[in-house]
């Protein structure tokens, strides 16, 4: 697919995400179950690194639903714990 229509593509810097980082990125987030698809646009190179399913109502209930349970579990590890996830 190309860029939404009226999206300016940013100036390129000569980088580019490798496949196996975006995969990683992706590895947890929830997939929607519509067919319709919506394309992931590099900033900084106007690239599609993904296309993915809209997702519906429902998968949105989903979603916010474990979330609330994650943040649960998150909010009793301790400071120095929930730094060092962010900073692996």
């Amino acid at each position: 697919m190309s860029r939404p229509e009226g999206m300016q593509m940013s100036v390129a810097v000569g980088v580019e995400m490798e496949p196996a980082v975006t995969r990683r990125l992706l590895a947890h987030a929830a997939v929607g179950t519509n067919p319709e698809r919506l394309d992931v646009i590099a900033p900084f190179t106007g690239a599609v690194l993904y296309s993915m399913p809209i997702s519906t109502e429902v998968d949105v209930a989903a979603c916010v639903a474990t979330a609330r349970k994650a943040q649960g579990w998150w909010a009793q590890r301790p400071v120095q714990e929930r730094a060092r996830i962010f900073l692996k």
